[in-house]
């Protein structure tokens, strides 16, 4: 049977894979009102650089995270995060 599962995990999946290889080098963060395990490991295996659920996200978090994710990448130099 076909779970709610796993439509969002071959949605997730579909929009890595058609990611150009020239544009693998951005980071990504998901952020999505599935919360599981299950999502969390399947983005990040993606490639995914963070995964953040709507509902316990604040724009505080949000913001922290995207300053996470830019400091922890090569594409992010120059880029003033304060």
């Amino acid at each position: 049977m076909f779970t709610r599962n796993d439509w969002n995990r071959m949605v997730i999946r579909s929009r890595f894979q058609k990611i150009d290889e020239q544009l693998s080098e951005i980071p990504i963060i998901i952020l999505t009102n599935v919360e599981g395990a299950g999502e969390l490991a399947e983005a990040i295996s993606l490639g995914a650089s963070g995964y953040l659920v709507k509902s316990d996200t604040t724009m505080d978090l949000l913001s922290q995270k995207i300053k996470e994710v830019l400091a922890s990448t090569s594409i992010a130099s120059g880029v003033k995060t304060e």
